[in-house]
């Protein structure tokens, strides 16, 4: 009966020091770097065939999406071709983004702008965080390029747009993978 009670409790502590490890790249690094904001000028189309957005609902989607990746708080976003109020959507926009998102400094020296900054993990799904929803999967999917080339990432990104027509019941969009945010920022 000791024998297998210590055999159980070695079974039980493999099992969570298996889990442990499965977690720890979830954790963010404590190992800070220098950045410095780096100023973009983005814009993309928006056609969307199962979510339609005002003007205004889609400003407000798009920056807290930037935002929620680490952009600096003064994102400006301007979406034209939609209607704007509470009462029209449309199916179309043309949206022009100026943000500043982190890189690493240089090693040629720390400049005098520099900000602490960690890697860490990043995880925008359907419901996470509780701004996005299911509908949101085609602006994602349109939104591709301008998350993937404008903020820095490290590692394997894993972007995924899989957007039903005529849908949106499903978890169909994810991106994961760990960026370069404030030391202060907490991890997603």
């Amino acid at each position: 009966m000791p024998h297998t009670l210590r055999l159980t409790a070695v079974v039980l502590l493999g099992i969570g020091a298996l889990g442990a490890a499965s977690a720890a790249p979830e954790a963010q690094s404590t190992v800070t770097q220098p950045a410095v904001w780096q100023l973009h000028h983005a814009q993309f189309d928006y056609y969307g065939i199962t979510s339609r957005y005002t003007c205004d609902g889609l400003e407000n989607k798009v920056r807290q999406i930037l935002e929620y990746l680490g952009a600096r708080h003064d994102v400006n976003v301007v979406a034209t071709g939609c209607p704007r109020g509470p009462e029209s959507f449309s199916r179309t926009a043309w949206v022009k983004v100026d943000f500043s998102t982190l890189v690493a400094a240089s090693d040629a020296g720390t400049p005098a702008d520099a900000v602490a900054a960690t890697w860490a993990p990043l995880k925008l799904a359907a419901q996470r965080p509780v701004f996005m929803g299911d509908g949101d999967c085609e602006l994602v999917d349109h939104m591709r390029k301008l998350l993937t080339d404008n903020f820095s990432w490290r590692g394997k990104l894993a972007y995924r747009t899989d957007c039903p027509i005529e849908t949106t019941e499903f978890h169909d969009y994810q991106i994961q993978g760990e960026l370069l945010k404030l030391s202060d920022q907490r991890a997603h």
